[in-house]
């Protein structure tokens, strides 16, 4: 017969082959999951990397919007600023404008007929000469150098019979830079 003791040495050994075997299974569990989090966190680092990757392009992208937008813009500006064919009269007209409102006189002579051939040159070029009291001719020739129109003064002449408290003449020959008919605005 068996007896108690052998009983008993038997449930203990068998229990403590449970509790390694049960704490062995648990070890590999744990090592496992360890193993898989791990992978999973380097996984969401990677895609924390790439959404931040995406979130700078994406800035970048709407930085470049923006400056492309602004440089439309710009070119919009500069091009409305250079006169093309159809509208050398707003030119002339802007120069007899100004003319008037300062108080002088104006001639304009244009060197060449103004037609697609001169413009593709991109400039066309003219005389201009302005006569009234010297300040008033001062005062026409500031403005002209800020106004909406590219010129280059290229041949300048002053006279005055007793300085600008009389009549003046400024003549000069000029180029106004014009928009090319053949190239696309857009």
């Amino acid at each position: 017969m068996i007896n108690n003791q052998e009983i008993q040495k038997k449930l203990t050994q068998n229990f403590i082959i449970w509790i390694v075997v049960t704490n062995i299974v648990l070890l590999l569990i744990i090592v496992l999951f360890n193993y898989r989090l791990t992978e999973l966190s380097f996984a969401i680092q990677d895609k924390k990397s790439q959404t931040q990757a995406i979130r700078n392009r994406e800035n970048n992208i709407n930085q470049l919007q923006d400056k492309y937008y602004q440089i439309v813009n710009d070119i919009s500006v500069v091009t409305k600023s250079l006169p093309d064919e159809e509208n050398i009269a707003n030119f002339v007209k802007y120069l007899e404008d100004l003319s008037s409102s300062k108080g002088t006189n104006i001639e304009i002579l244009f060197d060449e007929k103004v037609n697609s051939e001169v413009l593709k040159n991109s400039y066309l070029i003219f005389s201009l000469n302005v006569s009234g009291p010297g300040s008033n001719v001062s005062d026409f020739w500031q403005s002209l150098e800020k106004g909406t129109y590219f010129v280059n003064v290229s041949n300048f002449n002053f006279d005055s019979t007793n300085g600008l408290s009389s009549d003046t003449k400024l003549s000069f020959k000029a180029k106004v830079y014009t928009n090319d008919p053949y190239r696309p605005n857009k």
